[in-house]
């Protein structure tokens, strides 16, 4: 078992080292403004797919006790997420359409095939029984993508890996294929195949009846029922995540609305690629967090080793990653290293807590959590806009930094007056609960 946790981990920690390497080739490919818009697209999608859906995989359990046979239960909660995810994708596309004008159109159909391919992941996943050939899948998956950022950046012509075999190709390629948009192109073609093509690699493992895993191969007027039984029952579990994941994508969309395209850009890359540092540093907490014995002790190693990746990121981070965005560097000045660094914290903090209250608490008050940093973030649009004349990147951080701590804290204290203490560290769920939410 201790073998078989620690495969896992390591197959988690690839993947995210693969995914960052990633990213950071978008931003040196596309441009930190242009790339912020990619991730914008991304991040509207993903959120909803990933961080609503986080709380169904996590809370399995007690969703399909609603059912006597679970394959019915994966069924129902299947084609819910169907619904509501392809209905969340077309609000933020016609949100992008109207508030981004000017945006490239690769960057508006970015989103059905991130959507579609994170609908390809989860079913993939619900088809292997064994975590063990699910973290498979993902390394060779993570290959698959490194691979294709490699291509997508030769078809754009933006790095001369081989400058004689660059010089044969480009007569022979479309001149219009020589930018940005076709490397977005090719890229999201391969994001896309991945996952089938991961899945091939290791073989198909599918339960007996497999017909459980696809949502729509059963009459739709029983279904329909339960989907329906469902949602009267765990209304208030679905209501909180569904604000969880509108509390972190509304800022994108406000501060789309409100600041230029440029600004927009500069913000959200250092913000993408914050996020996922923080995602790599989280995943100590399944090391840390899920041992049994010394958990203070755990957690606060914990603690250290995420204070001092963030510090390494943002103040000698730059002298490693600054040459893959060009000549003019990724470099914060010295108080915005220091607020992201908080902001960094915060963020894990919360995600932790979550990870928590989940288990914990009832769907009510898991829906007051949200709602309430929803709240608190849209209090703060509305002071700025009333107080401010524009909105400047250090006031952007400040009014996150602010809806963060203001919530984790309330949080807190509501926890505590709830059980009498606060306890963060009684983790009842195993590292099997954490396959279903790996991206």
């Amino acid at each position: 078992m201790t073998k078989d946790y620690f495969t896992l981990y390591l197959a988690k920690i690839f993947t995210a080292l693969s995914t960052a390497w990633i990213h950071f080739k978008l931003a040196h490919v596309f441009g930190v403004e242009h790339y912020g818009l990619f991730g914008l697209a991304i991040v509207l999608s993903f959120y909803f797919l990933f961080v609503a859906d986080y709380g169904l995989s996590v809370s399995g359990p007690r969703v399909f006790q609603e059912f006597s046979d679970p394959e019915q239960g994966i069924r129902v909660v299947q084609s819910l997420r169907l619904v509501l995810g392809f209905l969340c994708a077309a609000i933020y596309a016609l949100c992008i359409a109207v508030f981004y004008q000017g945006v490239a159109s690769y960057l508006i159909w970015a989103l059905p095939l991130v959507l579609l391919n994170g609908f390809v992941n989860d079913w993939l996943f619900r088809s292997i029984q064994k975590p063990i050939k699910s973290s498979q899948r993902q390394v060779i998956q993570s290959l698959i993508q490194v691979l294709g950022m490699c291509i997508a950046m030769k078809i754009g012509g933006t790095e001369n890996l081989n400058p004689t075999l660059n010089h044969t190709l480009s007569p022979t390629l479309n001149p219009a294929l020589s930018h940005p948009g076709a490397s977005m192109q090719v890229f999201l073609l391969i994001f896309f195949l991945a996952p089938f093509l991961s899945q091939c690699a290791i073989g198909f493992h599918k339960p007996p009846h497999s017909s459980a895993v696809l949502p729509f191969t059963h009459n739709w007027k029983p279904l329909g029922k339960d989907i329906l039984a469902l949602l009267r029952k765990q209304f208030p579990l679905f209501l909180g995540h569904a604000l969880y994941s509108l509390q972190y994508s509304l800022p994108y969309i406000l501060v789309g609305f409100y600041c230029s395209r440029q600004q927009l850009g500069w913000f959200n890359s250092h913000f993408f690629l914050y996020s996922s540092l923080a995602s790599i540093l989280l995943i100590t907490q399944d090391v840390f967090l899920s041992q049994q014995k010394h958990k203070p002790r755990s957690f606060l190693v914990w603690v250290l080793l995420s204070t001092a990746g963030a510090l390494f990121v943002l103040y000698l981070g730059p002298y490693y990653y600054g040459p893959f965005f060009g000549p003019q560097g990724f470099v914060f000045q010295t108080d915005l290293n220091l607020q992201f660094m908080v902001l960094l914290l915060l963020f894990m903090g919360r995600i932790l807590y979550v990870n928590k209250s989940i288990f914990s608490l009832n769907g009510k008050f898991y829906a007051r959590i949200n709602l309430l940093a929803l709240c608190s973030q849209l209090m703060g649009f509305l002071w700025v806009l009333v107080v401010q004349a524009e909105i400047s990147s250090r006031l952007l951080l400040n009014l996150l930094l602010g809806s963060e701590a203001l919530t984790l804290i309330v949080c807190l204290l509501l926890n505590a007056n709830k059980t009498g203490h606060i306890d963060l560290l009684n983790k009842q769920h195993t590292t099997a609960n954490h396959e279903s939410i790996l991206v």
